[in-house]
């Protein structure tokens, strides 16, 4: 996951594009997230229970390493978005430019 793919150019104007992963990688994010939600639902509903807190250790060291990969996750990304945005800028402005 932390070899997220850097954004592309499209070879006929030169655009910077992001790639098709991207939108597998937000999914994924979100994916973990609501994993991690049910998991805490799932710790919750052991509370309640009355069953032995040692129980919670599994859910909560689960719940703990989805939002800690999502957020990882989420964050390269962020970086790669940032990237992006400023090569987009950076085409424009040149775009914008008279020839000559």
């Amino acid at each position: 996951m932390p070899f997220i793919d850097d954004f592309i150019y499209d070879p006929h104007s030169g655009l910077p594009v992001p790639p098709k992963s991207w939108l597998r990688y937000s999914c994924q994010i979100w994916v973990f997230r609501i994993m991690a939600a049910m998991t805490v639902i799932v710790v919750v509903a052991i509370l309640l229970s009355g069953r032995p807190v040692h129980d919670l250790a599994s859910p909560l060291l689960a719940s703990t390493g989805l939002l800690a990969v999502s957020e990882f996750t989420a964050a390269i990304l962020r970086r790669r978005r940032a990237a992006l945005a400023d090569a987009t800028r950076r085409y424009e402005a040149m775009i914008a430019r008279p020839f000559g």
